[in-house]
């Protein structure tokens, strides 16, 4: 299988967790204050997708993600330096440190350790478990697939 150079690409994720949004109780506050937030899939889907990420090239540097204005934060996390358990609290900080967007590589060489061999799925390589967790975080995800990171990562016994 011929590996891939790393390149960028985002996934637009939602939050399967129920919001609570509704921090002082309010009794006079109306139904619509009560409300619970959209995820930010919700979002930037409502109405349907109509289009993809744009501003490359915007005249005023602006973003926008099926035509709704969209400003990117993000931060890299190595779920792969982690244990699965720790990566719900790791993502909830992020979100409150005010990210939107979760950078993360892909090892290959820990993904294929063994030549035509793949994990995607064993402990601290679970890269749906990961997914699923950065979802229920409600952000959005920029993958970046080896071979090679630049995570000073071993690389078929070398160190890149």
């Amino acid at each position: 299988m011929q590996l891939l150079l790393s390149f960028l690409f985002i996934v637009a994720v939602s939050s399967s967790l129920p919001s609570n949004n509704n921090i002082i109780n309010n009794e006079n506050a109306n139904d619509a204050e009560d409300a619970p937030l959209p995820t930010l899939y919700e979002h930037y889907t409502s109405g349907g997708i109509k289009s993809s990420l744009k501003g490359i090239g915007d005249p005023n540097g602006k973003f926008t993600l099926n035509g709704k204005p969209i400003t990117l934060l993000g931060g890299s996390f190595h779920y792969f330096r982690s244990v699965p358990e720790h990566w719900p609290s790791i993502l909830l900080k992020m979100k409150a440190a005010g990210l939107n967007v979760v950078d993360f590589y892909m090892p290959w060489n820990l993904h294929e350790e063994k030549e035509g061999h793949f994990d995607y799925t064993s402990g601290r390589l679970h890269l749906a478990k990961f997914l699923e967790e950065v979802k229920k975080a409600d952000m959005f995800a920029s993958a970046r697939p080896g071979p090679y990171i630049c995570g000073e990562q071993l690389l078929k016994n070398k160190l890149i």
